[in-house]
């Protein structure tokens, strides 16, 4: 069954809707969506992409729902994350930025307001007709820009952020509750 709950993160008040993952469950967890403003797909770096992931963020795709995916369980041991940024490209979506890049289990932003790696620039010129029309015309486009170019293709549900983290051992939580 679904349980709620809400918290209250830098002053912004969310209610969370924690939904089971098995197949089983899948109906009750379709019905929820309506109710969303967003969603984070959360995906174990030790398991990957089952089949119920691909259902769930096909719904979520459909339905125009914004989602962040979050890699939990990235201290496990075995973890593969390169093959699993492949799946998630493969079976989930091309449009995703991860947000973040994972060294010996702690993670470090890749992209912020006052910087945006090259291939992030590109990406959102990919997705966005203004930014790509400022980039052509050779303007000066800002990391802040690009940032918050980034956040409103998200909110349209256009593009897809990556974050990582593990929740046993409070990693990553921040930067997740800070994005949603």
């Amino acid at each position: 069954r679904a349980s709620t709950t809400s918290i209250i993160w830098n002053g912004v008040k969310c209610n969370i809707i924690d939904t089971p993952g098995h197949m089983d469950f899948i109906a009750e967890v379709e019905r929820t969506f309506k109710m969303l403003d967003g969603a984070v797909l959360i995906l174990s770096a030790k398991e990957g992409i089952q089949a119920q992931t691909k259902l769930l963020f096909s719904t979520l795709q459909k339905l125009q729902i914004p989602t962040i995916i979050f890699i939990n369980k990235i201290d496990r041991a075995g973890v593969n994350l390169e093959r699993l940024y492949m799946d998630i490209k493969t079976n989930l979506s091309q449009d995703v930025l991860f947000m973040q890049t994972v060294v010996d289990g702690s993670v470090y932003p890749v992209c912020s307001q006052t910087y945006i790696k090259e291939e992030y620039k590109e990406f959102v010129c990919n997705h966005d007709d203004d930014i790509l029309e400022r980039y052509l015309a050779d303007s000066e486009i800002s990391p802040a820009d690009y940032w918050n170019t980034i956040i409103a293709l998200v909110a349209k549900a256009k593009v897809y952020p990556v974050l990582h983290g593990s929740a046993m051992f409070n990693i990553g939580i921040n930067e997740l509750l800070d994005a949603i």
